[in-house]
């Protein structure tokens, strides 16, 4: 395996494991405040994306390229509103879908296909986790002064399975 793909594939990982803690941090101050339900979404999001940075260090493991996450900055707790808790998590799920799409555009131009083919998949699944919390911000959007619309919707976020 080319090094430079794995170095990519490195900084791919940490960028996962910066995204997990983020999603940790925002799911904390959600409980903090009382939103249950936006609080174990967040969760849920955290374990998706510790997976992703999971998988990606076992496939370099298959492919005897082992190698370890470059270390990443800790999230900085802090309260924001549901809002901006979403929209940050927005902001994040674009970052790792455009490393992400770097990431495939660097394996093809090395013809190294089978990173490639496992990063499709990354991406795909990014239109999904982007679709997804935009979908929050509209509810969030339209709920923006009705209580009960707020409360259905941390309601409906608790619903969530893994």
């Amino acid at each position: 395996m080319n090094q430079t793909i794995i170095d990519a594939v490195c900084d791919q990982i940490g960028k996962e494991f910066h995204s997990a803690f983020l999603y940790l941090a925002m799911s904390s101050d959600m409980a903090s405040q009382g939103y249950r339900g936006a609080s174990h979404w967040l969760r849920l999001q955290y374990e998706e994306e510790c997976r992703h940075a999971l998988k990606l260090m076992d496939f370099l493991e298959q492919r005897s390229a082992g190698a370890a996450p470059p270390p990443f900055e800790q999230p900085q707790s802090r309260s924001r509103s549901v809002e901006e808790t979403f929209r940050l998590a927005l902001q994040t799920e674009q970052e790792i879908t455009a490393s992400i799409d770097a990431l495939i555009r660097l394996c093809g131009e090395a013809h190294d296909y089978a990173t490639q083919f496992l990063l499709l998949g990354y991406a795909a699944e990014q239109v999904e986790e982007e679709n997804a919390v935009r979908e929050i911000l509209d509810s969030i959007s339209k709920a923006r002064d009705c209580p009960d619309a707020c409360l259905r919707l941390d309601h409906h976020l608790a619903r969530r399975v893994p």
